[in-house]
């Protein structure tokens, strides 16, 4: 779901029961203020990253994250310091694969 979500968005988004290993795209990023506490999700795929993204308030909306994806937006390799520092748990890195 590309794009930003309103909080309405982000309460349906908490009430799935079963949301465990959400992807989210970096243009999604920047409604996470809204966004109610989400327990339940212990695996996180960000995609399509830059490398410059602030994503320090993660850590009060997932306080059970165990590993990162980080998709990034160019092959760079691994996920630059100032992403992995940001966030808890294992990091695993891969670059973007569009396909036209």
């Amino acid at each position: 779901m590309p794009g930003e979500l309103t909080p309405d968005d982000w309460s349906e988004v908490a009430a799935l029961p079963g949301l465990r290993e959400p992807r989210i795209h970096r243009a999604a990023l920047e409604s996470f203020e809204s966004a109610p506490p989400l327990p339940a999700v212990e695996h996180l795929e960000l995609r399509k990253l830059a490398g410059t993204e602030d994503l320090s308030g993660l850590r009060a909306l997932l306080p059970n994250l165990r590993t990162v994806k980080f998709v990034l937006h160019s092959d760079t390799g691994a996920a630059p310091e100032q992403l992995s520092c940001q966030l808890p748990g294992e990091h695993t890195t891969i670059p973007t694969h569009d396909v036209l």
